[in-house]
C-alpha cells in the first residue's frame, strides 16, 4: 500500500508541475474606468471598491 500511495503521490505531482496558473481577469467595463485607478464597480453592492 505505501510503495501504490508513493506511486500515486509522484504521479500527481508530476502532473500538477506542468498546469500553468492563470491570473483570474475581467473585462474592465465604463464603471469600472469611472471608479478610478486599481478600484473595480461591484454590482452587487453598487460601489466602488479597490483591489
Amino acid at each position: 500500500m505505501n510503495v501504490f500511495h508513493s506511486f500515486l503521490i509522484v504521479f500527481l505531482g508530476l502532473a500538477l508541475s506542468s498546469v500553468g496558473a492563470q491570473i483570474a481577469t475581467r473585462q474592465e467595463t465604463a464603471e469600472d474606468k469611472a471608479c478610478g485607478p486599481r478600484r473595480y464597480y461591484n454590482y452587487a453592492r453598487h460601489t466602488c471598491l479597490p483591489y
